[in-house]
């Protein structure tokens, strides 16, 4: 059963989708904690605040279409070791924190694990990208905030998955 959602003004999304009220459940609480130090239980995705004394700030999520987890590619920018000169870097991930809900759509930062087995888009790698090869046995402190962020509309999405809550 979906919780119900608590009543922003002027969203225009359908009220009723357990995805959008997770979702902005998870953006509310994020917010609060950045902004407050509160921690805070709303929902079974948010509980994970509460569970110590360390401020977490970040619920990453894994979204789905379908049945099949939701898989996003973003570039960034690197300086590789022994160089001066920056270079791309382009990945896969599953993995996500919720920025912000604005209207119909998600604003979602892409999450990946600190050192190697990232589903990086190159020839060694092309066939580990999977959400279990991606999370598999990964240390959650290595879990990385990358700066690049989707828009995305949010009905694309039907289920959802709340990781554990994490400072990033």
């Amino acid at each position: 059963m979906c919780p119900k959602r608590g009543g922003k003004m002027g969203v225009s999304y359908d009220m009723d989708n357990c995805v959008t009220t997770t979702l902005e459940k998870i953006v509310d609480v994020q917010n609060e904690v950045r902004n407050n130090h509160c921690n805070k239980c709303e929902s079974f995705c948010v509980c994970e605040f509460n569970e110590n004394d360390d401020i977490k700030n970040t619920v990453p999520v894994v979204l789905y279409c379908g049945c099949e987890p939701f898989k996003a590619e973003g570039i960034t920018t690197f300086i590789p070791k022994d160089s001066k000169r920056k270079s791309f870097y382009a990945f896969s991930t599953f993995l996500f924190k919720v920025k912000d809900i604005i209207n119909d759509c998600v604003v979602l930062e892409l999450l990946l694990f600190e050192g190697p087995n990232n589903c990086v888009k190159d020839k060694k790698n092309c066939g580990c990208c999977s959400l279990t090869c991606q999370a598999h046995c990964r240390e959650i402190d290595q879990l990385r905030l990358t700066g690049v962020c989707i828009k995305m509309e949010i009905k694309t999405f039907t289920g959802i998955q709340c990781l554990p809550a994490v400072n990033l």
